[in-house]
């Protein structure tokens, strides 16, 4: 299983803890139910407006969808260039939400 394929099946397990269907995802985001049960099953690239449509409708924080993240990419957890590009991209989104609460929030 690659990164796409373990970030989508969080996604669908969330979505059913949330006894959501398939149907009312697709019409709060304003796609087709083809398209969520792409993303759901991992045959489509997740990319982080996905994820952060996800975390609003289910109320519950990006991190949840993602597994651990392996820093060391020679490792299996990444194995080809679209795992790559999923996350480089998931990474960056991290890295930009640490500086923006640090940056608002007064600790």
């Amino acid at each position: 299983m690659n990164y796409n394929q373990l970030v989508a099946s969080r996604m669908k397990q969330q979505r059913e803890i949330s006894k959501l269907t398939v149907s009312a995802v697709a019409d709060h985001l304003n796609t087709q139910k083809s398209t969520i049960s792409l993303l759901e099953n991992g045959k489509q690239q997740i990319n982080v407006e996905h994820l952060k449509a996800y975390s609003l409708l289910l109320n519950i924080p990006i991190t949840t969808f993602l597994p651990e993240i392996k820093l060391n990419i020679e490792e299996d957890i990444v194995k080809n260039e679209a795992d790559t590009k999923l996350y480089e991209s998931l990474k960056t989104a991290i890295d930009c939400m640490k500086t923006f609460l640090g940056r608002n929030l007064k600790l």
